[in-house]
């Protein structure tokens, strides 16, 4: 009885598993330095000494990967030395970046991941990697990388409205038998072709990035498909300049384009691009599959430059959604 008793007694005293982050490894190592004996590190972390003596040993690769890496004092609860397939890749990379950083440079996860596929092909490494986005989220671990964005705020949602429309666009649908070939949506975005991006990737112990005013070079791009997803117009985009310099010696453009004085869309160019292009468009494409005279019904929101009237053509029509409305 007395054995077991104190079989049990040592089971119980025995320690639990512990794995240091490597946050804690340098808090121990320089209390190590400043004269904490080694029996109080280990009553502190609940390590064996054996540890305590194997991280004095590994302190130089400890210092110097916190280094590499740029994981600053923010190193989170990382707890190994471990890097990615490619310890050259990583190096490369993360020095790419901080120079980056260093010029000011807005870096974002897309550009980082493209900046590595590169980085693969001239390393001439055996092995293929799709760089995805669960490869950025360990690569910023392994480097302490933050991801800092600016927000605006949302506009908030009408619901009445998106109810009414619903109810009435459903009916629409059921009343015409329209199938999800036959309903488009048409909507314009603006896109910043010379801006940098709002969010960029910094190193943990960085400052801060700072502020530059953003280039207002733009072009309006209106993106047209059916809720099918089986057909996407041939995309519009609105310039400045209707002959741009750029333009010079292009005979076929892969986009319409057109150009207004401050590059938004007017009613105009939405009349002529529907009169012109989608209608001539979509019936091409319901002429494969579909009767070429069946219904469409094209979805505008209420911006200012679509037309107030209804656009009518060949049995196809817009359908206009209410005010602060838009499809998601």
């Amino acid at each position: 009885m007395a054995q077991a008793h104190k079989g049990s007694a040592s089971r119980d005293l025995k320690r639990k598993h512990c794995t240091l982050s490597i946050k804690d490894k340098l808090e121990l190592l320089k209390k190590l330095d400043s004269g904490v004996s080694v029996r109080s590190l280990c009553g502190m972390y609940n390590i064996g000494s054996s540890t305590v003596y194997d991280l004095k040993r590994q302190k130089g690769k400890l210092v110097q990967f916190v280094a590499d890496s740029g994981l600053g004092k923010e190193m989170g609860g990382r707890k190994t030395l471990k890097g990615g397939n490619s310890t050259d890749l990583d190096k490369v990379l993360i020095t790419w970046l901080k120079v980056r950083v260093r010029e000011g440079v807005q870096i974002s996860g897309n550009m980082v991941k493209e900046q590595a596929r590169i980085f693969h092909k001239e390393l001439g490494l055996p092995y293929q990697c799709d760089y995805s986005t669960g490869w950025l989220r360990r690569f910023m671990e392994r480097h302490g990388l933050r991801l800092r964005a600016v927000c605006g705020e949302k506009r908030p949602a009408d619901n009445e409205a998106a109810a009414a429309f619903v109810d009435e666009f459903t009916k629409l649908v059921s009343d015409e038998q329209l199938s999800p070939e036959q309903v488009y949506n048409a909507d314009e975005t603006a896109l910043f072709w010379k801006s940098t991006p709002r969010r960029t990737l910094t190193t943990a112990d960085a400052e801060s990035p700072a502020g530059h005013k953003a280039s207002k070079e733009r072009v309006t791009v209106l993106c047209c498909s059916n809720a099918a997803g089986t057909h996407r117009c041939t995309l519009l985009v609105i310039g400045k300049h209707l002959h741009p310099r750029a333009f010079r010696g292009m005979v076929h453009l892969p986009v319409i384009y057109r150009a207004s004085r401050n590059r938004w869309m007017t009613r105009e160019i939405t009349s002529e691009w529907f009169e012109r292009h989608f209608v001539p468009e979509e019936r091409a494409h319901c002429s494969i599959g579909l009767d070429k005279d069946c219904k469409i019904v094209l979805t505008l929101d209420n911006c200012p430059a679509h037309p107030v009237t209804e656009l009518v053509k060949k049995n196809v029509h817009s359908v206009r959604l209410p005010p602060k409305l838009h499809l998601s």
